[in-house]
């Protein structure tokens, strides 16, 4: 998204760059190109809602994959019944809530960054987002970021929590109208090393905390149940196999009732796989408004990327940074193309 603002303002970012950063060029084109990213935010949007919301659903899916204990004689002994300990572990989802709301409310600071930066570029109104530094403080701070024993996260909490503060009040100023269309690439640099310290944060919260610490574990228990209840079958449908001296083309029956119970399996492998491809995509997609609002940065600064020499923007430099513009936007409709299907599956 960021990106897309990122090639939105790298869009209009041109005129100034071409007018030596005097206004009034008149380059609808890139002002278009600007405009274009809107679709794609709204689709990180949707994709932040999905992901904020899962945190919750997945527990319930992890517990709900939970073996039963299948002799009753241990379950007397113990005085449990066969469920008690998917219940048990049920009953700690709702703090999943609290988890979801925390990592939508991080990911909307920067979604609502973009979107200033693209209304000031058209001198649209400024939407605020629905918080306050306190409750982005608590938000940050909520976020799941993987083993809570690793020492980096500290600081990683930290610098995000600097960087979000940052951003903020940038969005407030914007908000508050101090800044205008025509300070569009002071907001840029100054934002620069918050929106990359805080894209930072958010893509660990994607990997370490929702993929690897929800979505492969709620896996890790699917399998285990299945891999006990097909062992079990086994044992029943081959009782007299050597282990030492395994028949050759060993197989189930074709009434045998494993197809079912490997169809199930593979039908909630698949609906954890849509997830974990979905958190991908997104942190993909963070990526590339990180690579983007630093070519921004980079361009207004006066060092032009890679591929271009020299501080003055020739004629035929331009038409190189437009071209790179271009590539970055495409990069970012893809991916968010490719959002979209998931989503809507």
């Amino acid at each position: 998204m960021k990106n897309k603002l990122a090639l939105k303002k790298v869009g209009f970012i041109y005129a100034p760059i071409l007018c030596i950063f005097v206004t009034g060029c008149g380059d609808n084109s890139l002002l278009k190109a600007v405009r274009n990213f809107t679709t794609t935010r709204v689709t990180a949007s949707k994709t932040v809602t999905i992901i904020s919301e899962d945190f919750y659903q997945s527990c319930v899916r992890k517990y709900s994959s939970l073996p039963i204990e299948p002799i009753p004689t241990i379950l007397q002994l113990q005085n449990k019944l066969p469920y008690d300990k998917r219940i048990q572990g049920l009953g700690t989802c709702n703090e999943q809530w609290k988890i979801g709301e925390d990592f939508q409310k991080s990911n909307d600071v920067l979604l609502k960054d973009m979107a200033s930066l693209e209304a000031i570029s058209s001198d649209n109104v400024v939407i605020f987002p629905d918080t306050t530094r306190d409750k982005l403080l608590n938000a940050i701070n909520g976020l799941p970021l993987g083993n809570s024993n690793d020492p980096n996260i500290s600081a990683d909490r930290q610098q995000a929590v600097q960087a979000g503060v940052g951003i903020l009040q940038l969005i407030s100023k914007i908000f508050l109208n101090k800044f205008r269309q025509n300070q569009l690439s002071e907001v840029i640099v100054n934002t620069n090393d918050d929106v990359q310290a805080y894209i930072l944060i958010l893509k660990k919260s994607v990997l370490r905390g929702y993929i690897q610490g929800y979505l492969q574990q709620e896996q890790d228990n699917i399998d285990l149940q299945y891999n006990l209840i097909v062992t079990d079958l086994l044992h029943k449908e081959f009782p007299n196999v050597d282990p030492n001296k395994p028949a050759e083309n060993l197989a189930f029956d074709i009434s045998s009732p494993f197809y079912s119970i490997d169809n199930e399996w593979r039908e909630k492998r698949a609906e954890v796989d849509k997830n974990i491809e979905i958190g991908r995509l997104y942190i993909q997609f963070l990526d590339e408004v990180a690579q983007g609002h630093n070519e921004l940065y980079i361009l207004i600064k006066g060092k032009p990327p890679e591929g271009l020499a020299g501080n003055q923007v020739t004629q035929n430099q331009t038409e190189k940074i437009k071209q790179l513009a271009q590539k970055r936007l495409e990069r970012i409709q893809y991916i968010a193309k490719k959002l979209e299907k998931k989503l809507a599956k």
